[in-house]
């Protein structure tokens, strides 16, 4: 009578019976690739963290890469949009240049209305960078929050233009605050006491 074994365990000790007699040369391909990945991955932090190493196909490489960009790591890019007027329209002009003139100007290293500015091939976006005066992290945050609140005044909405804020700050501030509301949320769970 033949031993019935289940055909998971037959499969694995195959499995685990080749890997034992082929063990010298898996050790040596394992160590041979560690030793390819540290030459061929050297220096890719430092290229990541540098900006030289993204992808030359993203929005912030293709901004970047324009002659006399406005666009750098300590830039606030507003970006304020119209579906219905173009950036030429009186009413939205006048709408961005209301929120850039509530922007206090001690916050910015240029006055807000002199301020780097693209226009979208449409006519109906336009992305202005604000180069913050702030030299720390914490004080540009403040900055940003600042700008956020004053930017957003109400003759945007009543010509039909909306704000969004982007840039390094920003990001940083989204960042900030989802881990902030995931350690809250981690905290809270292991407590148990918000269950």
């Amino acid at each position: 009578m033949r031993d019935v074994r289940p055909v998971g365990q037959d499969m694995y000790g195959r499995a685990v019976a080749v890997i034992w007699r082929r063990r010298t040369a898996i050790a040596v391909a394992a160590l041979l690739g560690a030793i390819a990945a540290l030459v061929l991955g050297s220096g890719t932090a430092e290229r990541v963290t540098s900006g030289r190493g993204g992808a030359p196909a993203t929005e912030a490489a293709r901004a970047a890469a324009v002659p006399g960009s406005p666009v750098d790591t300590g830039s606030l890019i507003l970006l304020y949009r119209s579906a219905r007027r173009t950036a030429a329209d009186p009413r939205f002009d006048g709408a961005m240049r209301a929120s850039l003139d509530a922007v206090p100007p001690r916050l910015v290293r240029e006055p807000p209305r002199s301020a780097a500015r693209r226009v979208s091939r449409d006519g109906h976006a336009v992305l202005v960078a604000l180069h913050l005066s702030a030299r720390d992290a914490a004080s540009k945050t403040r900055a940003y929050h600042r700008i956020e609140r004053d930017a957003d005044v109400p003759a945007l909405r009543a010509a039909g233009v909306t704000l969004s804020m982007g840039g390094g700050v920003a990001a940083d501030d989204q960042i900030t605050e989802a881990a902030a509301d995931d350690l809250a949320r981690v905290s809270c769970w292991r407590s148990r006491s918000c269950c």
